[in-house]
């Protein structure tokens, strides 16, 4: 249970960064594996497209975006 707490915190601290950031994708992407690992797959799709859409977002928060979503894609089925 306090694992699962940790990781509840975890995620409200990231939503607060991304209120102040929304555009940083590293943020996004610790959100969306945060949610994957704790099976809220809706919450890590929303993130990862984020990510997608944004113009700021680097490569390689691009790919691991599209990587994340390929995986829920095959987990949440």
């Amino acid at each position: 249970e306090s694992r699962a707490r940790n990781w509840k915190a975890a995620a409200d601290a990231l939503r607060s960064a991304i209120k102040l950031q929304p555009q940083n994708a590293d943020l996004r992407l610790n959100l969306a594996n945060i949610a994957r690992w704790t099976g809220d797959f809706a919450e890590a799709r929303t993130q990862a497209l984020e990510v997608l859409k944004s113009y700021s977002a680097s490569p390689r928060n691009q790919a691991d975006a599209a990587e994340m979503l390929a995986a829920l894609a095959t987990t949440s089925q």
